[in-house]
């Protein structure tokens, strides 16, 4: 997520549906089923989903749920990551 994302308090949930090289667990490429409004957090959540490495031979592609908030601790500030996943489609 940008600093200026971060510094003007950004939030939002994303659904993205992530497609595997089946036969090495990486992944190929990330979409974005529904936008979290802001093009700084979506392409934040697909860097990070890019780097996943899951079980080979396992799943073709899976979707998740992205949410990202900001949550007050005194004077601070701070990012709280939340993710559910879904059914994997195989």
């Amino acid at each position: 997520m940008s600093a200026s994302d971060r510094a003007m308090h950004h939030e939002g949930e994303g659904f993205f549906c992530v497609i595997l090289d089946s036969g090495t667990g990486i992944v190929r490429r990330v979409v974005v089923v529904k936008s979290s409004g802001y093009a700084g957090i979506d392409q934040s959540v697909i860097d990070a989903l890019r780097q996943w490495k899951l079980r080979p031979r396992k799943w073709k592609q899976f979707e998740i749920h992205v949410g990202l908030s900001f949550r007050s601790r005194g004077s601070n500030q701070s990012l709280e990551p939340t993710a559910g996943r879904r059914d994997a489609h195989t």
